[in-house]
């Protein structure tokens, strides 16, 4: 979704925009983000990883049933509460960062698309905007239910290990495999050309009229 939406910011941005930035840019920023992200979460990793006797103990202390896990070859057994915590904010803070980054560049390329009235056809300008607009819609209705079941995977952590929630927890999950079907929803409701293909070969199937005695030797 960024390489589309840096794509698209190229295509529309006018050269004296203050939007407008050098090719270099955008791949520097593409790069130096993967770079910076990578390197936090090696970080991350580093601080809550232990030594194998240190996760053997806690494992065998507070889940005894559950030591076949070390069968498993780079499992990683967080020791250091801390550590996990840092770990559940970081991932909290990228969502919430990458959600707003969509969000202002989606906006700058609709700004954009308002002043370039006199470069683009009505027809056009209104397709770029639909385009940007319709893609928002379906990115923040899946970040919904992705962010709940996000939201409730972290406070988990902090609720008493006595508590029952089991009927949450599926819920939740139920809310996280759902996410994609109100995304195609609003798809078919936004693009008409979509809806009609969908109509057209899934819900209403043609009858083929082609018949199978054409082709039948007599």
């Amino acid at each position: 979704m960024v390489a589309i939406l840096v794509v698209r910011h190229r295509m529309v941005v006018r050269s004296d925009s203050i939007f407008h930035f050098p090719e270099w840019f955008y791949v520097g920023g593409l790069v130096g983000g993967w770079i910076l992200g990578l390197a936090i979460l090696l970080l991350i990793w580093s601080i809550c990883n232990s030594t194998e006797l240190e996760k053997y103990e806690y494992v065998r202390q507070f889940f005894p049933n559950c030591l076949k896990v070390f069968d498993l070859p780079g499992v990683l057994v967080i020791t250091n509460v801390y550590g996990l915590y840092s770990l559940l904010g970081l991932i909290a803070m990228i969502g919430a960062a990458a959600e707003g980054m969509y969000i202002i560049a989606s906006c700058i390329v609709l700004f954009e698309l308002s002043k370039q009235t006199s470069r683009m056809s009505i027809s056009t300008l209104n397709h770029h905007k639909k385009i940007v607009i319709d893609t928002a819609v379906q990115i923040v209705i899946k970040s919904i239910f992705l962010s709940t079941w996000a939201f409730w995977l972290v406070t988990s952590y902090f609720i008493a290990s006595d508590v029952d929630t089991r009927v949450i927890s599926i819920v939740m999950n139920s809310l996280f495999v759902f996410a994609p079907i109100p995304g195609t929803i609003s798809m078919l409701i936004q693009n008409t050309t979509y809806r009609k293909f969908v109509l057209d070969k899934i819900l209403l199937r043609r009858q083929s009229v082609v018949s199978p005695d054409m082709y039948v030797l007599h």
